[in-house]
């Protein structure tokens, strides 16, 4: 009888370190879970992080692009004013000298 008591006692040491351990475990989960729903928290953040920066860097390089195309632009239009100016250069000595000839030509032809 005496082994009987000896092992439903041992039995209860068992059962309640099993159950301890029970509880144990089951804090360590909530623990887990409240790190798991945290970092979850944090993944999301860092993908809509992740999101804004991918379209920041999209529209940052249709900038650069439309930059580059206004860069172009600019030198070719800055071409293109020099080359008038000095299209506008020669047709103004042009314009002068027809005018020194046009007044020799009428300083001949007047009555002396």
């Amino acid at each position: 009888m005496d082994r009987i008591k000896e092992r439903m006692n041992s039995l209860r040491v068992e059962a309640d370190q099993a159950q301890d351990k029970v509880m144990q475990l089951e804090k360590e989960l909530k623990l887990k879970d409240g790190e798991i729903t945290i970092l979850t928290a944090k993944l999301a953040s860092s993908k809509g992080e992740l999101n804004q920066a991918k379209a920041q860097l999209a529209e940052q390089r249709a900038l650069q692009a439309e930059y580059e195309s206004c860069k172009t632009n600019s030198e070719e239009l800055r071409q293109k004013v020099q080359s008038l100016e000095e299209a506008l250069a020669a047709v103004e000595k042009n314009a002068k000298d027809v005018l020194e000839k046009l007044r020799q030509v009428e300083a001949k032809a007047a009555p002396v």
